[in-house]
């Protein structure tokens, strides 16, 4: 009987780390890594039943192999297909969408802070908030420092997110 009990044990560890393994490549909100714990538990439980050796042996094994097994799927896992996907949000062609969406958004900066000391006119009255023209486009400005009245020139003296700072030109 204690033989037959040894393999069970060593059978059932063994359908613990193929399931560990399945974990990194199929999606299973966890189900598959706790059947796998599940499993290392009656393993565990067949080899006290055939000595306290065993026992001890296979449950020391059990407490140094997990640590390093799930710093391995920490390691690798990110790499995996569903890793990627799962982390990332995507493939290949997810990521790209992703850097070209914040290409563009850095270009917007970069146009909005050209703005910065930029010179145009009031288009309404600014009390705080109106239209400003700075070459051929409008922009909403906040004036700083007192209303600003239709007509009159400005000078943009900080720009934030969308948001342009405006003041009268001297």
């Amino acid at each position: 009987m204690s033989e037959s009990l040894v393999i069970w044990g060593i059978g059932l560890l063994g359908v613990a780390g193929a399931l560990l393994v399945l974990e990194m490549f199929i999606p299973s909100a966890g189900a598959l890594g706790l059947i796998a714990g599940v499993t290392t538990i009656a393993s565990l439980i067949c080899f006290w039943r055939v000595s306290t050796m065993w026992g001890l042996a296979s449950t020391l094994a059990v407490i140094v192999l997990i640590p390093i097994i799930v710093a391995f799927f920490l390691k690798v896992w990110p790499e995996t297909p569903v890793g990627r996907r799962l982390i990332l949000g995507g493939d290949d062609e997810s990521e790209a969408a992703l850097l070209a969406i914040e290409q563009g958004r850095q270009s917007e900066r970069e146009r909005w802070s050209a703005l910065l000391n930029a010179e145009g006119v009031a288009i309404t009255d600014l009390h705080p908030v109106g239209t400003v023209r700075i070459g051929d486009e409008k922009h909403e400005g906040l004036a700083q420092g007192g209303f600003i009245d239709a007509g009159e020139a400005i000078h943009v003296v900080g720009v934030e997110g969308t948001s342009l700072k405006i003041r009268r030109s001297s």
